[in-house]
């Protein structure tokens, strides 16, 4: 038994307690997953927190979207310190001697002005020519008197229609022409019964999401529309491929933004952004736009295909709305070559 001395006060008091002997080793705890920080973002005063995971189940990514803190109020201003003495003035330095002024010279007599010559006389005008006498006009002949009008003559009488002809023989008819080629036979159309792969995937919910200058920022497309080789990735937003071809991605983003900015929209093979789907667009603070586009690419089995955008600006939120505002389908329309 052992005992410990607690004296606190002028009593004393003891503890007092018995050593028992080690219990047995517990039993090992599952794994515990791997948790690692991801993005941390700054939203706008008043914004809910968020946290999302962008990893998996057991190597968790965390993304941490913190709202900014309310500005607070403005301080009292302080008082006024007192004024500084002012420092004394120098003393001003004696002024230079004043040099003496020169005498100014005797100014020269002015010429006498020579005298002007007589003004010459002028010419005389020359005389002008006669004028030559006009031409007699000559005599107008006479003119001719008009003639009589004649009398209008009466109209003469309406001629017999005459008998009409026999009608002619028929002419031989002509020979059948040839009958012309066929055309081409034209492609069967691709019917979604024939088709080895398909599926798609779409969001109706509303997001708000903070953007990040420069960074590639995943669209949410949880709900998933009926798939055939196309595997379950809701955790990822994004299609997973079964099969080797040639594909075609139908892609389609409606957002708006909480300030003026350049926006990208992307479709990404593997976290690579294929270069036919890029749309880039000027987003006007608050309006919403539409991006669409269609691609063909060839792919592998195990492919992960999604979207993303990225903005030019800094604290722009861009806004999904509380319909269909993206959606991604894909299905293969051939083998591989």
């Amino acid at each position: 038994m052992k005992c410990n001395d607690t004296r606190k006060t002028k009593t004393q008091i003891y503890n007092c307690y018995v050593m028992g002997p080690t219990g047995p080793t517990g039993p090992t705890g599952p794994a515990s997953a791997r948790i690692n920080v991801g993005l941390t973002t700054t939203a706008q005063a008043g914004a809910e927190a968020q946290v999302y995971n962008s990893g998996t189940d057991n190597d968790i990514i965390l993304n941490f979207v913190i709202p900014q803190g309310e500005m607070g109020s403005i301080g009292p201003t302080g008082p006024q310190g007192e004024q500084g003495i002012p420092g004394e003035r120098g003393e001003k330095g004696p002024k230079g001697d004043k040099g003496e002024i020169g005498i100014p010279g005797i100014q020269g007599i002015q010429g006498i002005p020579g005298p002007q010559g007589p003004q010459g006389e002028q010419g005389l005008q020359g005389e002008r020519g006669e004028t030559g006498p006009q031409g007699i006009p000559g005599p107008q002949g006479p003119q001719g008197i008009q003639g009589l009008q004649g009398e209008k003559g009466d109209q003469g009488p309406v001629g017999l229609p005459g008998e009409k002809g026999e009608r002619g023989d028929v002419g031989p008819k002509g020979e059948r022409g040839e009958k012309g080629e066929p055309g081409p036979k034209g492609d069967p159309g691709v019917s979604i019964a024939t088709l080895q792969a398909y599926g798609g995937k779409y969001n109706s919910l509303v997001t708000n999401i903070p953007a990040i200058v420069g960074a590639w920022i995943q669209i949410p497309i949880p709900f998933a529309m009926p798939s055939v080789n196309i595997k379950e990735n809701g955790e990822e937003y994004a299609l997973e491929l079964e099969q080797d071809g040639i594909y075609e991605i139908n892609y389609f983003v409606k957002i708006s933004a909480d300030k003026d900015t350049k926006i990208t929209i992307i479709v990404r093979e593997n976290g690579v952004n294929i270069p036919s789907s890029i749309i880039i667009n000027n987003m006007i603070k608050d309006v919403e736009q539409t991006f669409s586009g269609s691609i063909l690419a060839s792919l592998k089995a195990d492919d992960v295909i999604d979207m993303a955008f990225s903005i030019t600006e800094e604290n722009v939120t861009v806004d999904f709305g509380n319909e269909v505002t993206a959606r991604l389908t894909i299905k293969k329309i051939d083998e591989a070559e």
